[in-house]
């Protein structure tokens, strides 16, 4: 929040179109930017947490009003057989109170997740509407909406760049059984994906991501990065782990910090079944399209399509709740048509007692992780009980113990995070820090020097142990 365009709104707005059609988050930054203006306006602090917060619960409800629109406008066109007014209520209903949320809307950096939804939504549902309007001023004015929402998507975060392949997933799953428009599809398809594709490594190059003489991916210099491979072995397993979050959202699970073995061979951990069960998904999704199922087949690929970033390129963490958010877009699709279909075989009370025992079930889970966000010490609490090896969240629960001044934790804490993972310099660090306010300054030189033979070059290093240095005289 404190980069300097957020301090700046004009210098945000300026940021935003000096690279008018590279990816980017600057659409998101201007929000933040716009956030700490009406904060300041209205006599709050200019980075007020509950400012921002309503910034993103605002947005959250804009993409499920959106959302709802989209799921009307698939069961009006697509849907058999016929679908209840209510359904789409219902389901954006609980897209609202989804438990995985929680780690997305009470975090002001999140906001550009969210705004990646809104936007992809918004594409969705302009493509829908270009397709089936006939009147050429109508088309003329969905499609300039349509080009507008994926820029904004690509200027909200830069994965918001698959937005095309999200498009030429929901036709696909529309041409499905229909060979004849199938071919003509996959020609126009193909090519655009194709270009989607080369936007996509040119963005990489630009980003010094990848290497166009080699042809591969460049690692970043990340302590915790793992080879191509094995990355993306480890995420085929995280990807099932976020299926089943999707579905079951249970407390249990829900944490803003996962540890995750990796799989270095597709013998590690299963890494094979987890493959090959995407790849039943996805097949299983193309033949949903092909038996006249094509919102479960547009939700399943939409789902995948979302996902694409993060097994392709190495992330400084492995498994984080908030990359869910977009594509929950593709599960509430898909399920969308699974209990039409499905539902219309149970009696009407049923239903409507199943779907008040799942609001109520989600809206229980999301308020108890929203009042376990609303503190930071909560919070690492919560996510070093449920992740005693985690050696990150150790680390952020000795810094929210440190915040409010209760040191002796805060050391434990930092000595755990450290034991787990000694070549996690930010720890080490954070632990010297503490011992400098405690005064403790020939533990805090020790401890300094561990974090600064793991990062040599860190200026703030040298910086402490010459002032721990001249505080012993």
């Amino acid at each position: 929040l404190r980069e300097p365009p957020v301090k700046d709104t004009g210098r945000a707005i300026a940021a935003l179109f000096a690279s008018p059609i590279q990816p980017s988050q600057g659409l998101a930054l201007v929000t933040l930017a716009l956030n700490r203006s009406i904060s300041l306006m209205i006599g709050r602090p200019e980075f007020d947490p509950t400012s921002f917060v309503v910034g993103n619960i605002v947005l959250h409800a804009i993409t499920t009003i959106l959302l709802y629109h989209l799921l009307a406008a698939l069961l009006a066109r697509f849907s058999n057989p016929p679908f209840s007014g209510l359904l789409p209520i219902v389901m954006a209903a609980l897209f609202a109170v989804h438990p995985l949320h929680t780690s997305s809307v009470p975090f002001p950096v999140q906001r550009r997740g969210i705004m990646v939804a809104a936007f992809f939504t918004l594409g969705l549902l302009a493509y829908l509407k270009l397709r089936e309007t006939k009147s050429a001023a109508y088309r003329f004015g969905w499609l300039a909406l349509l080009l507008v929402a994926c820029w904004c998507c690509m200027k909200s975060k830069s994965i918001g760049i698959i937005m095309p392949l999200g498009i030429i997933t929901i036709e696909l799953a529309l041409q499905l059984a229909n060979r004849r428009a199938l071919r003509r599809f996959l020609l126009w398809g193909g090519l655009l994906a194709l270009v989607c594709v080369v936007l996509i490594f040119t963005h990489l190059w630009y980003q010094n991501l990848f290497n166009p003489k080699s042809m591969r991916l460049v690692l970043p210099e990340w302590g915790n990065a793992l080879d191509l491979w094995p990355h993306f072995l480890t995420h085929m397993r995280i990807i099932w782990a976020y299926w089943a979050g999707t579905f079951f959202p249970l407390p249990a699970w829900l944490t803003p910090d996962h540890v995750v073995e990796p799989s270095l061979t597709l013998g590690d951990h299963f890494a094979w079944a987890a493959l090959l069960g995407h790849v039943a998904m996805i097949v299983a999704a193309i033949y949903a399209g092909v038996r006249r199922w094509p919102l479960t087949c547009a939700g399943i690929l939409i789902f995948y399509v979302g996902m694409i970033p993060y097994p392709l390129l190495p992330q400084p963490e492995w498994m984080v709740e908030y990359r869910t958010y977009m594509p929950c877009v593709g599960v509430f699709i898909a399920s969308t048509e699974f209990v039409n279909r499905v539902g219309r075989k149970i009696p009407r009370w049923t239903r409507a007692v199943a779907a008040v025992v799942a609001f109520a079930a989600m809206l229980t889970v999301t308020n108890e992780r929203a009042f376990v966000y609303s503190d930071s010490l909560l919070l690492w609490k919560d996510a070093a009980a449920k992740s005693p090896t985690n050696h990150r969240a150790h680390s952020n629960l000795g810094l929210a113990y440190a915040k409010k001044k209760q040191f002796d934790d805060a050391i434990r804490e930092y000595q755990e995070s450290v034991r787990l993972q000694p070549n996690f310099p930010d720890g080490h660090f954070a632990l010297g820090l503490t011992f400098d306010q405690l005064q403790r300054y020939d533990d805090a030189i020790v401890t300094y020097r561990r974090a600064q033979a793991l990062m040599p070059y860190d200026l703030a290093c040298h910086i402490n142990i010459a002032n721990a240095l001249t505080s012993l005289g």
